[in-house]
């Protein structure tokens, strides 16, 4: 009997790319986005989001991505989610401020659709600046390719991460498998069966939990797995959107460690377990994904 190939998943934002330059230049284009939008001066824009990012660091364990009524990630995992969160917070401030009055301010009711648009715009600018890739991402995606089936599961747009995919690996980047807008973010109540109901409590994380029920993600690894989980090793950079489901279920999965990743993460993947595996390069990180 033939051995099936095992299946390679990563993460593409943050993993394969370094999120501490980009963080250099996104700040800078979501200020500038924020202010044109909104019709406010840089000068106060900036001191909003700064104050609102200093509140968040000084309780990174209470503060998280919400979306629909659910923290699906630290608020400090990376730029773009540090970023989310402090606008949002800073457009509830000015909601409530009737002394500081922008030309346009979506409603709350509108706020998901405008941090959906924020987060597409601002990303595909910060694709424009350049190319931002970790040492040794070209190697990771050339030998996990040829040692089994690999494929980027995104939440970003598929075009967008083409895009800054043929800038790493030229025509070749045509022939990687590619899951765009995987809503690794979107947790469903209703999905039941797999994964525990409601908060799962992971040692050592913070008090609120985690949630597990991310239908639409399972589903696209599922799909790559062709049914059989036990063939799949994700890593990722944000335990929360790219691994721990998975690493509920079983598989194996790997951190890559960066500035932003929180004590309560890199001590659950240092544990010792080793169905897990963290490191701050691709290349280690590489191999033992392959050796199995």
């Amino acid at each position: 009997m033939i051995k099936e190939r095992p299946v390679f998943v990563s993460d593409h934002d943050g993993t394969l790319t370094d999120a501490d330059q980009e963080a250099n230049h996104y700040d800078e284009i979501v200020l500038s986005y924020l202010t044109t939008t909104l019709g406010i001066k840089e000068d106060e824009l900036s001191r909003l989001l700064q104050e609102a990012k200093t509140e968040i660091r000084s309780e990174p364990n209470v503060y998280g991505w919400k979306r629909n009524g659910f923290i699906v990630a630290p608020a400090t995992a990376d730029h773009y989610i540090f970023n989310i969160v402090s606008t949002e917070m800073v457009l509830s401030k000015l909601r409530s401020d009737t002394l500081s009055q922008p030309k346009i301010l979506p409603k709350e009711e509108d706020q998901g659709a405008f941090i959906n648009q924020l987060f597409q715009v601002t990303s595909s600018q910060l694709g424009k600046v350049g190319n931002f890739y970790r040492e040794g991402a070209k190697e990771y995606i050339k030998k996990l390719s040829a040692a089994g089936n690999f494929a980027i599961v995104t939440n970003s747009s598929p075009e967008i991460v083409a895009t800054k995919l043929e800038t790493l690996l030229g025509d070749s980047a045509a022939d990687l498998q590619l899951v765009g807008n995987a809503k690794k973010y979107d947790v469903d109540p209703k999905w039941i069966g797999v994964v525990p109901e409601g908060k799962v409590d992971f040692p050592g994380f913070p008090d609120r939990g985690v949630y597990l029920q991310r239908k639409t993600y399972y589903d696209s690894l599922l799909n790559l797995a062709e049914g059989d989980l036990d063939r799949i090793t994700v890593c990722g950079d944000i335990p929360e959107l790219d691994t721990l489901m998975v690493d509920y279920l079983g598989c194996r999965t790997a951190l890559v460690e960066g500035k932003t990743t929180s004590p309560w993460e890199k001590a659950y993947y240092n544990n010792g377990n080793l169905r897990r595996f963290a490191n701050s390069d691709l290349g280690p990180i590489t191999e033992w994904m392959i050796k199995k």
